[in-house]
């Protein structure tokens, strides 16, 4: 028999005898030991890892003998499987997870499964589902001040939030205004400051016929990031405000929502100028005839989207159209497509009913390509787009394979294969023709624009972006970046094994892993970071207890960054 486990709220576990709360694991160390194990379920979790959480830097004279103490007090805490629970690893224990239901993954599996069923009356069910769970109260609350929880708590923050916007245009989808207004005011009582919530609110009202109060809803959004942040509202919040204005059929903006109008200023290329020339010609060629569907590929913030921007700049002669697609609309079928048609040909020229049968919308929308071609469209974050926007894609590339329009797809696009895959890599020594430049930045597109823009901010941005990025890869794999941080650049995979003490070979398969997620790169039979702001980012992420304790563990053969 599995037991449940529950994160949201207090932490609570039920073996289907008992029922255990905070006060029941033996104290509160053996408690924050299970919820420390319990935040990375099935994952080893290192000795130095689980001190540091229990004890910061005030650490018992015999940190492994207390830790010892800790885990049997919990084994016998959880009863006659407490041994089966809590495994015991090489320097590490660790929780099994095939002996325990967590209601977070139970979470995630009905946010997937809504997602699956997007539009339908089954995906708000689900959702409902979902944030019934999530009503309890924050991850693991018998625990608000533990830094090691936080990580856990910001990521299930931010999927409640997206679960609540998401809930919200499922009921608009649904008639159900006054449903999607309390969604809209639930995930703005989490985060004030989140625009799609606000936009959810604004066109619920409006739904509902309170026009003047969905008007006031948005100066006060507006108010709101001019007066706290210094913002203007987003485009599209912007864009629904003039919809309103215009008294745009409320079910219109529902099934598709007003796209933003292109940007005045995009963001200026640097290099590709290979990848541009490239891409334009086959457009160029796509639009003499027989259509082109060209997609680029790359890691988060690598230049899709500005690389996207430049060729669509070229094509002047020809009407151009841009969505952006969202794992919060991924609801509502159709959505991107639409919205990029729209911007293209005029709001006003295209007449599709979206309640029509699949195939009647999908032949509506080809006749309209029909009609305006040659076009363009754009669409960026493709990865994150509804099931039902790519079979679309797939038809009217089938269907449409004689006309002159070309799709310009950003993000992964596995399902479909097109005239074009272009994957970007950072920029080259030779693009930037300026070694130090190379040096400070690792060729990362972002990275220069902010030393060329003296940006602090926007490298910092993208730190916190790689650094996330470094933290969904796993507790072990998270570990041995921490750890390679310290050490010279590029490091020995074996000096890297003593200091885990790990088997070189696992560790090595590791890091290629790695290496194929675009954090670290080889160097001969050596690894090193991918960009410098990484490895420093990690470097300053590290604690002084661990830093201490990392530096204890290494040996004296071993070369070590001692800077910071």
């Amino acid at each position: 028999m599995t037991i449940a486990i529950r994160l949201f709220g207090m932490l609570s576990l039920d073996d289907g005898e008992r029922l255990l709360g905070p006060r029941d694991f033996g104290g509160v160390k053996p408690k924050q030991l299970l919820e420390l194990l319990l935040c990375s379920p099935g994952e080893p979790v290192s000795k130095d890892r689980l001190a540091e959480g229990l004890w910061g830097e005030r650490l018992p004279r015999n940190v492994e003998a207390t830790l010892e103490t800790y885990v049997s007090v919990l084994r016998r805490s959880l009863g006659d499987r407490g041994r089966e629970l809590v495994v015991t690893e090489p320097r590490a224990y660790r929780l099994a997870a095939d002996l325990v239901e967590l209601d977070v993954l139970e979470f995630d599996s009905l946010l997937e499964r809504a997602a699956g069923a997007a539009g339908t009356a089954a995906a708000r069910a689900l959702l409902d589902e979902a944030l019934a769970l999530a009503g309890r109260g924050e991850i693991l609350a018998d625990e608000p001040y533990a830094d090691w929880v936080a990580s856990l708590r910001r990521h299930y923050g931010g999927k409640v939030l997206s679960a609540l916007v998401a809930a919200a245009q499922a009921a608009l989808s649904l008639a159900d205004a006054g449903a999607a207004l309390a969604h809209a005011d639930a995930a703005l009582a989490r985060d004030r400051f989140h625009e799609p919530a606000h936009r959810a609110r604004i066109l619920a009202l409006y739904t509902l016929g309170r026009q003047h109060d969905a008007l006031d809803a948005f100066m006060a959004c507006r108010r709101l990031l001019d007066e706290e942040l210094g913002l203007e509202p987003m485009p599209e919040t912007r864009a629904l405000q003039k919809a309103i204005l215009a008294q745009t059929d409320p079910a219109r903006l529902v099934a598709a929502p007003v796209p933003p109008p292109a940007p005045t200023q995009p963001e200026v290329l640097v290099g590709r100028r290979h990848e541009l020339n490239e891409l334009e010609r086959a457009a160029r060629a796509g639009l003499a005839g027989p259509g082109a569907l060209l997609v680029v590929e790359g890691e988060p913030a690598i230049g899709k989207s500005t690389l996207l921007d430049a060729l669509a700049s070229r094509l002047e002669d020809v009407r151009v159209g841009r969505a952006r697609c969202t794992a919060a609309e991924n609801s509502l079928p159709y959505v991107p497509l639409l919205s990029a048609v729209r911007a293209a040909v005029g709001d006003d020229e295209l007449a599709i009913d979206e309640e029509a049968p699949r195939l009647a919308t999908l032949e509506a929308l080809a006749t309209m390509l029909r009609d305006h071609a040659p076009l363009a469209l754009v669409l960026d974050d493709v990865d994150r787009s509804d099931d039902a926007t790519i079979a679309a894609l797939s038809y009217l590339r089938r269907r449409c394979a004689d006309l002159p329009v070309v799709i310009l797809a950003a993000g992964r696009l596995n399902d479909l294969e097109p005239t074009v895959r272009l994957r970007l890599e950072a920029l080259t020594r030779d693009e930037l023709e300026d070694d130090a430049l190379y040096e400070q930045t690792g060729g990362h597109p972002q990275l220069v624009r902010a030393v060329l823009d003296d940006d602090p901010g926007r490298a910092e941005a993208l730190a916190e972006t790689l650094l996330a990025r470094c933290r969904d890869c796993g507790p072990f794999a998270y570990r041995i970046l921490l750890t390679a941080s310290i050490l010279d650049s590029p490091f020995a995979p074996e000096d890297l094994a003593d200091v885990l003490d790990v088997d070189p070979l696992a560790l090595v398969e590791q890091l290629e892993e790695l290496c194929d997620l675009r954090l670290l790169a080889a160097d001969g039979d050596r690894f090193r970071f991918r960009y410098p702001l990484l490895r420093e980012a990690l470097r300053r992420s590290l604690t002084p207890a661990r830093r201490r304790l990392l530096h204890a563990r290494i040996p004296s053969t071993v070369p070590v960054r001692l800077a910071g």
